[in-house]
């Protein structure tokens, strides 16, 4: 997260200075009317949270950068000449998952798929490792449409998995919540409905307005996710200039 901040602002222009625990921006003029401020001081670990502002997805500063992005647009085509290299194609897609029950959490995924058969979550975007200014002379010949729906089908296939593990997890801490708050309702239900004072037609009302609470914590306790396509990035390489 700190690496992708620090490349968007140092991209756009902006004056950056580093500490330990965070970032200082001074805003260029064309991004001061998207933040509506001139600096922003921002962290990038919980415990300095009094610092400035922590970037987080779903944050504030990182919301806009998102808005941003998008304005600019989600892709991009990447050729590199690199005469040391294999060439590859690489395909890296960058997705926000959101996470939604009584609360919503967000989280922002990576995943690269390459023509040399490997597909994998990553942590950091290859494009940070990447000598931007290795453009080739001549553009490269078209990329195959049945090579570049490989890629697509890998990609998805590995983020499916991840999110799999993951919603696993996060849906059996809601139906373990889920499970304490039946046995209250239960409980709580069970006392007064078996009060010997009461009359048939109170116990009926209870027992209907006991059906009514668990439907309700039911719904409440529903797991939903959320995927968000935040932008992609398409990497060829090649070890000889131009097409070919």
């Amino acid at each position: 997260m700190r690496e992708l901040t620090r490349r968007f602002f140092q991209l756009e222009g902006c004056a950056l200075e580093e500490s330990e625990t965070g970032l200082k921006v001074q805003l260029s003029p064309p991004l001061r009317n998207s933040f509506e401020a001139e600096t922003l001081d921002l962290v990038f670990r919980p415990s300095a949270h009094r610092q400035g502002e922590l970037i987080s997805a779903g944050s504030r500063s990182f919301e806009r950068i998102l808005e941003h992005l998008k304005k600019e647009g989600m892709g991009c085509e990447l050729q590199l000449y690199l005469p040391q290299a294999e060439p590859s194609t690489t395909l890296e897609l960058a997705v926000r998952v959101s996470y939604l029950t009584e609360e919503r959490h967000d989280t922002l995924l990576m995943v690269n798929a390459s023509s040399s058969g490997n597909a994998q979550m990553v942590e950091r975007s290859a494009l940070l490792e990447l000598p931007l200014d290795a453009k080739p002379k001549a553009p490269f010949a078209p990329i195959e449409t049945s090579l570049l729906q490989e890629l697509c089908t890998r990609a998805v296939a590995t983020l499916e998995a991840r999110l799999g593990e993951e919603a696993s997890t996060r849906e059996q801490r809601v139906l373990e919540a889920l499970a304490g708050e039946l046995r209250r309702l239960s409980s709580h239900f069970g006392e007064l409905i078996a009060q010997n004072e009461l009359d048939d037609a109170v116990r009926e009302e209870l027992a209907a307005e006991l059906d009514r609470c668990v439907a309700d914590e039911v719904a409440r306790h529903r797991l939903e996710v959320q995927l968000e396509l935040l932008g992609y990035a398409l990497i060829r390489v090649q070890n000889h200039d131009g097409q070919g």
